[in-house]
Order: structure tokens, then C-alpha cells, then sequence
């Protein structure tokens, strides 16, 4: 990868670039998951695998295909959030830019690709790739020969913020996401924005630029 820049921004996509929550949430419902919205948002403060893992209810590979073919289904009826496409294009003029998320890789891309967008993301890294957001965070490391100084997390979660914490990588949360300022807070950050139209500048300062 010689010649990228080292400067990279890491983006989240459920809730940061897309407000995806009720698809995920409906399409949970509907392979049998017992969790209100709120206990659903709560299983986000961790490794949301980990923290399904643990409910009392049984997740087959049937189910986890069901979920994610009723998810696709109703994320390409969304739109991304106002501004984000915007700001993506302008971040993508001076950082290396990253998705890092939970939901598996093909779909995002095509989201992606569907709203011109792909073409400002050098990989997208799914839970196809590992279900674990700090090994993916350890993986970029090695890919773009960068370390935690050289990269910052876009995201909505406060499980996020602590995967990236593990990495000493530091976070911007957006609070239009999951998980609302309050319980954002109780990570570690850089800083978190109320608004699409900030987060451009909160990743420029991040950077010194």
C-alpha cells in the first residue's frame, strides 16, 4: 500500500452514515429476538456479538441469514443521512477513509456503490472479515503500515469507543446514531458532534489540520 496517505479515518456505517436502527431492529424481531428498542441499543455498548452470545435465545445460521437478508432488504430503501455524503467526499481529499463495521461487507458496498460513494473507501470490513472491531482495528495497522496515532473512529457506540480505546485509537461519536450523547460520554473520545456538518471539522482538528 505504499504511496496512501497515513492519516486514516475510520467510519462506522449502521448509524453513522445510514439511519439503519429500526431495519435492524425489525429484522431481529422477526428471527425471534425477545429485546425492546432500548435492550436492543444496549447490546451496542460492547461487542455486539459477544453480547448476543448471551442471550436466552437460540441463533442458528438459519436465523443469522434470515436477519441480514430482511436487513439488506430494508437498507436499500434508505437514503444516507443529510450532509453525510458531502462530508465523506471531502474527508476523502486528505485521509485515507476506512468503513469498520458489524454488518457483513458486500451489502455495505453495494450500499455504497449504489449512492457513489464506494469509490471513497479504500476496504470495507465486515463481519464476514472478523466479528471483532479491534482485531479489524489491529488489521488496518498492518494493512496501511499506520499506527494508533494515525487513525481515528467515526462512530454511534459507545462498544465502538472502547474497541478503539483497545487499540489506542481515539473516537469522534455522532450523536444521530444508536446510542444518544449521554451514554456516548462514557467512552473515551476525542470529541462528539451533534451534527453531520461538524464532523468534518472535529476529524481536521483531530489531525492538526
Amino acid at each position: 500500500m505504499i504511496g496512501f496517505p497515513r492519516k486514516i479515518v475510520l467510519f462506522d456505517f449502521d448509524g453513522v452514515m445510514v439511519d439503519s436502527f429500526e431495519i435492524g431492529y425489525q429484522a431481529a424481531k422477526k428471527v425471534g429476538s425477545p429485546l425492546n428498542r432500548e435492550q436492543e441499543k444496549k447490546l451496542f455498548e460492547g461487542n455486539v456479538f459477544e453480547a448476543v452470545k448471551k442471550l436466552n435465545f437460540k441463533i442458528t445460521p438459519e436465523s443469522q441469514e434470515a436477519y441480514f437478508a430482511e436487513y439488506v432488504s430494508g437498507l436499500m430503501k434508505l437514503t444516507p443521512v443529510a450532509g453525510m455524503s458531502e462530508t465523506i467526499q471531502e474527508l476523502a481529499k486528505a485521509y485515507q477513509l476506512v468503513v469498520v463495521t458489524s454488518s457483513i461487507s458486500s451489502p455495505i458496498q453495494g450500499y455504497l456503490q449504489m449512492h457513489h460513494l464506494g469509490r471513497y473507501f479504500a476496504s470495507i470490513m465486515g463481519s464476514d472479515v472478523h466479528q471483532s472491531k479491534r482485531t479489524k482495528i489491529q488489521m488496518v495497522f498492518k494493512e496501511y503500515q499506520a499506527g494508533p496515532e494515525n487513525c481515528v473512529f467515526v462512530t454511534d457506540t459507545l462498544g465502538d469507543m472502547k474497541e478503539a480505546a483497545k487499540c489506542k485509537v481515539q473516537s469522534i461519536g455522532v450523536t444521530w446514531g444508536f446510542h444518544e450523547r449521554e451514554r456516548l460520554q462514557k467512552g473515551k473520545f476525542f470529541a462528539v458532534v451533534d451534527k453531520v456538518e461538524d464532523l468534518a471539522l472535529a476529524v481536521h482538528s483531530f489531525f492538526g489540520a
